[in-house]
């Protein structure tokens, strides 16, 4: 499936299978590591309750948006999905944290 397709795939569900959700995290991740670091780590003028603009904040809000949809990404069942939901959320506030961004590539690498 191309990347459009799982997106489509994993949103019309909240109960996704999970090789589908790591072959999109996969994806987006690359898509992240490919951009710039000033592209990556830009943050958008505006107050909190703006659209995410920088590329690195749409990334990583998309990151926690699949996340937060399934029914199986908490602490109890899957505390891995669970952590690069958070970082996803972090990121998306706060892109400009390098450290954060090493974290969550190095997560979901590992899936």
């Amino acid at each position: 499936m191309d990347h459009n397709q799982l997106l489509d795939s994993i949103l019309a569900t909240t109960n996704a299978p999970r090789n589908e959700v790591a072959a999109y995290l996969k994806n987006i991740c690359k898509e992240a590591k490919a951009l710039d670091i000033k592209d990556l780590l830009e943050r958008s003028n505006g107050n909190e309750y703006r659209e995410p603009a920088a590329a690195g904040e749409k990334l990583a809000g998309q990151i926690h948006h699949v996340l937060l949809q399934q029914e199986y990404v908490n602490w109890e069942d899957d505390s891995e999905l669970a952590e690069i939901q958070d970082l996803g959320f972090i990121l998306a506030a706060n892109p400009e944290k390098q450290d954060t961004w090493q974290e969550l590539f190095k997560r979901i690498e590992k899936l």
